[in-house]
């Protein structure tokens, strides 16, 4: 019997076999990204898709560990010990599974698509793609799977070495899939292409295979002989062998699986959602993971070790887990205060990307450092020899890959959705800890009460952790750090949102910004809100592709956002259906927030919602439609770039109908004109004929059809004048007659195509924008550039010399939507003749944004000189005077104006009269307005607030109450209306329901000092001291000078707690 080194495989062949090995974990995370963006692209990145193609990957590798202990200990019992031979033709078999599923991938998408153009859907339809998957994923991951099993049978000729050698082995393995998930998302994809990063992986894959085979000469031919009696030493009896250490390692499997994701959403929120930031939190993941692998043999080293070990890792694993959950909470500070005091943001994305890494790693490492020394020494306890030593390698490794399966289910389907990410983690934590409280039970009696109670008191600390800010989380820091260097900044991150949810993709929040400001983000990031920019991009993201198809009957959306822009599309008359696709169910649910916002186009017959992924849907949908409108978020982030392909706009082309009309938005803010003009390349590519327009400062709206495209004039009239809520969008968004539109015209797409210097185009295979967006987020914005180059090249629309012959400045209108006042001549400007007093009257509103002050109505007053019956002067005044609260003013103006509204205003105008007769105490002058406008506008919101504020002022409560009920039914983020409904209810004595009001008021707008006093005052007026107190004491915070609250503090009694 050979001992210590001379027992071991040769040295040389040992060290080339580790070489191997890691080179194998390189190819195969390699893999495993490719396959899963391919198949991405094929089923869509809706979490079921992505999960489904999670588990058959991780099934194959624990099928394969399984198979291929049995088959090395057969091998070895046979007296064959060639296992480097059988290692290589592992190898090879990867390799070239590899290769054929080029083939294999593209007959999947074609049986899928033909299959969903078929009307083939539901479960059938998600079967198919799953047997698709395993089809493709099974073979070449199983091969994958049997190489530890099988390398282990190779390297471990002693029982006392099967932790050390496989802790090697395992170590170098996943630090080669740290590496291979570095190269595939720093280096292959963006510069080489999936293609060719797969024919290269599998490339090295045969080179591996026929290395092995050619070191397979060296390998030992006898078979090694099993250790002395002495060696054998039991650390646990084969009935607990047989079933307690694969149950643990399989929950362990489910726990490191949960932290995974959780700390992966947890860290999007913090460090972005770019392609980089999830590469990152990937490698800093298996870093520790491999890291602790290798350290193995340095911390455990003694011969035998017992499940007390284990338990140690356990505990151990479920404490640092438990710590990150309050540090991922401060984690959005942290990063403010870093880059506060080392300025890296001029740097560029790399220097933000080593923050990244160092805060991941600061995070990730200690815990994952932790689950990399479980496998070694879970394989070491449950090893009995060295005759069995592939079999218990493969099931250790299979019950932990199945575990993991299990975890990435339950976490992503039951555990982020219900619970949210925190309480997942901590969940993860407890169950971490819970294991080392069963293994511990079966430890050594030595000690055993404070080694029970130590997991037990981490148990409850793991449940009393401090709940993360809402608003903090979702600060979107990463990509906006410039708005939080001056000390202070971040105060406003602590504003919590009205509605926050971490959802199955994304994590989303509504609040409400100021008065009227009402906003969505999804991962920290404004998607949506109904300010007057947001609106002027979704409302013509709508109205522009509609209304340059000629008869629009059928259309699809991509994104539903806050719904603004499907509202528009649907205001078209002769629309029949309208498809939505969203891939988030949360922002499914935030759109409720909305609806009394956007005309409640959720309930519209005609408007479908799909939760699917929208790429997926438009090409598998068995329908044509007459308009495909894409409106995805920021291609910065990852996944989105797949909306901006070549391939994609293909598969879009193939769903139109003859003469269809397809419909691209693309924001400018974080974007280089090389990417625009990439952008530009790859659309036009596709569609012959189309043209691009500006729907405000740095968002373009790119048209493109099979078949000539033309936004007809007399077309867009009939629609703005048969279709009231068109006329009033129109007029939110500043385009006060429907020939406003065309000043707002770029150029044809021959324009672009003409000059663009920029040959590469978007592809599915090499997606360039998703890895060079993120660049833009630090560097100095090129958006002026942009926009001065497009300029350069525009041209005045086809109709703009006849709309420019009727009317002078209507064409000019639309220069000021996207410019405002910049680069207007200063004679237009200072035009004093009749016909521009419509153009004075819209400079009014431009000269001192989100302010009224005397520069704007100066200017109102020069356009009711010129012309004392424009109609939008008196309009813009009326609403000024009553923003001053000027309200008789505000009355006579409204009343004039009233006389012949300009289209689209004449329901803010009667709104705006009536609440200046309320305002007055006019009650017998409002009544009857307020009472034909709420017949004619029965689901207004703004209606019965009024009404219940006409009832309240005449005392009738119960009347209030009954349409403020109904307000906030209609708008459920109108803190007006929950406040008139707490006044009405303390009125009629019913105190909790006005408390739950006042409560509503503060989720929507948490800072209202007014809100938190009157609950103080109704909290003691209920008995309830306490809460009062607490109430109180939050105007103080608010408000420190308050004397009346301070004084009211004074006299409640303090809190127990």
């Amino acid at each position: 019997m050979r001992s210590g080194a001379s027992a071991r495989a040769p040295i040389d062949l040992s060290r080339a076999a580790i070489i191997l090995f890691f080179l194998s974990g390189m190819t195969g995370l390699v893999y495993e990204v490719l396959w899963t963006r391919r198949l991405g692209l094929v089923f869509g990145h809706t979490v079921v898709a992505v999960s489904t193609v999670l588990a058959c990957f991780m099934a194959g590798l624990g099928l394969g560990s399984w198979m291929g202990g049995k088959r090395a200990d057969e091998a070895a019992s046979a007296g064959d010990t060639k296992f480097l031979r059988i290692y290589g033709a592992l190898e090879m078999a990867i390799g070239v599974w590899a290769l054929l599923s080029i083939p294999l991938l593209n007959l999947v998408e074609s049986g899928y698509l033909k299959l969903a153009h078929s009307n083939v859907g539901g479960f059938p339809l998600y079967l198919a793609s799953l047997l698709g998957a395993m089809v493709v994923l099974l073979p070449p991951t199983t091969a994958m799977g049997a190489t530890l099993p099988v390398m282990s049978r190779l390297l471990v000729l002693e029982r006392r070495d099967v932790g050390s050698l496989l802790s090697r082995l395992y170590g170098f393995n996943t630090l080669g899939a740290l590496f291979g998930a570095g190269l595939a998302g720093f280096l292959l994809i963006p510069h080489l292409g999936s293609f060719l990063s797969l024919s290269l992986t599998a490339a090295l894959n045969f080179g591996l295979g026929i290395t092995a085979s050619l070191l397979a000469r060296q390998e030992q031919s006898q078979a090694p002989k099993e250790p002395k009696q002495e060696e054998q030493v039991q650390e646990l009896s084969d009935s607990r062998r047989g079933w307690l250490l694969p149950l643990v390692f399989a929950l362990s499997g489910v726990t490191s699986m949960t932290f995974q994701i959780g700390w992966t959403r947890g860290l999007a929120l913090s460090l972005g959602s770019s392609t980089y930031a999830f590469t990152i939190i990937l490698v800093t993941f298996l870093a520790g993971l491999g890291t602790g692998s290798l350290f193995y043999s340095k911390i455990f080293r003694r011969p035998t070790q017992t499940l007390e070990s284990l338990a140690w890792l356990q505990m151990g694993i479920g404490f640092f887990g438990a710590l990150s959950v309050p540090l991922l909470g401060l984690l959005p500070l942290i990063f403010i205060m870093i880059i506060r005091h080392i300025n890296i943001l001029h740097s560029g994305l790399y220097a933000v990307l080593g923050l990244d890494l160092a805060l991941a790693g600061a995070l990730l490492l200690p815990p994952t450092f932790l689950m990399g020394l479980t496998f070694p020494l879970a394989n070491h306890l449950y090893s009995s020899g060295l005759s069995n030593l592939g079999r218990s390698v493969g099931e250790i490794y299979g019950s932990n890959t199945l575990g993991c399966i299990l975890g990435s289910l339950l976490a992503g389907f039951v555990c982020i959705p219900n619970l949210g990410a925190q309480l997942t983690l901590q969940l993860a934590a407890a169950l971490s800890l819970t294991l080392a409280l069963v293994l511990f039970t079966f430890g050594s009696s030595q000690g055993k009460r404070l080694k029970l109670a130590a997991p037990v008191v981490l148990l409850i600390a793991v449940f009393m952790l401090p709940a993360w800010e809402p608003g903090l989380m979702t600060g979107g820091v990463s990509f906006s750090a410039a708005k939080y260097l001056q000390p202070g900044s971040e105060e406003r991150l602590y504003e919590r949102p009205a509605y926050y949810r971490d959802g199955l993709s994304a994590t989303v929040t509504v609040g409400l910004q100021g008065e009227d400001n009402l906003y969505m983000k999804i991962n920290g990031k404004v998607d949506a809100s109904s300010n007057k920019r947001d609106l002027h991009n979704m409302y013509l993201t709508g109205y522009l592709p509609v209304l340059s198809h000629p008869e629009p009957k059928d259309v699809a959306l991509v994104g539903l956002g806050a719904g603004f822009t499907a509202e528009a599309v649907l205001a078209v008359p002769g629309i029949e259906r309208l498809d939505v696709m969203e891939l988030e169910p949360e922002v499914i649910e935030a759109e409720k927030y909305f609806s009394a916002l956007n005309g409640r186009v959720a309930e519209d017959p005609r408007y479908h919602i799909h939760e699917k992924d929208g790429r997926t849907y438009v090409m598998g949908s068995p329908r044509r439609y007459d308009v495909i409108i894409n409106q995805p978020s920021n291609p910065w982030l990852a996944g989105i770039g797949n909306l901006f392909t070549l391939d994609y706009y293909e598969h879009c082309s193939d769903r139109l109908k003859k003469g269809g009309v397809m419909c691209q938005w693309f924001n400018l803010y974080a974007a280089s004109l090389e990417e625009t003009y990439l952008v530009l390349n790859t659309f036009y590519s596709v569609f012959p004929h189309g043209s691009v327009w500006m729907s405000s400062y740095g968002d373009l709206i790119l048209l493109g059809s099979n078949e000539p495209l033309e936004l007809d004039r007399k077309r867009l009239r009939e629609a703005w004048e048969k279709s009231e809520a068109m006329r009033g969008h129109f007029f939110t968004i500043d385009l006060f007659e429907p020939d406003v539109i065309y000043g707002q015209y770029l150029f044809p797409r021959e324009k672009i195509v003409g000059i663009n210097p920029i040959e590469r185009k978007n592809t599915d295979d090499r997606p360039l924008l998703e890895f060079t967006a993120p660049f833009n987020l630090y560097k100095p914005s090129e958006m002026a550039d942009i926009i001065g180059t497009l300029f350069r090249l525009a041209e005045p629309h086809p109709v703009a010399e006849a709309v420019q012959a009727e009317s002078p400045y209507t064409l000019l209108h639309g220069h000021i939507n996207i410019f405002r006042t910049e680069g207007l001549p200063k004679e237009v400007l200072d035009a004093q003749t009749s016909e521009s007093a419509l153009l004075h009257a819209r400079l009014a509103m431009l000269l001192e944004p989100g302010a009224r002050t005397e520069p704007v109505r100066s200017r109102l007053n020069l356009a009711l000189q010129l012309d004392p019956n424009d109609s939008l002067a008196l309009t813009f005044a009326a609403f000024l005077e009553l923003e001053q609260g000027n309200f008789p003013i505000a009355e006579v103006l409204a009343e004039r104006a009233l006389v012949d509204p300009p289209p689209g205003a004449r329901n803010k105008l009667v709104e705006g009269l009536v609440a200046a007769r309320l305002q007055q105490g006019k009650l017998d002058q409002a009544q009857p307005v307020l009472e034909d406008y709420l017949k004619a506008h029965g689901e207004s919101y703004k209606a019965h607030f009024l009404m219940g504020q006409l009832m309240f002022k005449r005392k009738k409560f119960e009347e209030a109450k009954t349409h403020l009920s109904r307000a906030v039914e209609l708008n459920i983020a109108s803190p007006e209306s929950y406040w008139g409904l707490a006044q009405a209810n303390l009125e009629l004595g019913r105190l909790e329901e006005s408390e739950n009001a006042l409560l509503q008021v503060l989720s929507l707008t948490p800072y209202d000092v007014r809100a938190h006093f009157h609950l103080g005052l109704l909290r003691m007026k209920m008995g309830k001291s306490a809460e009062a107190r607490e109430s109180f004491q939050q105007v103080l915070e608010l408000e420190p000078g308050n004397a009346e609250a301070r004084t009211l503090v004074s006299t409640l009694p303090k809190s127990f707690w």
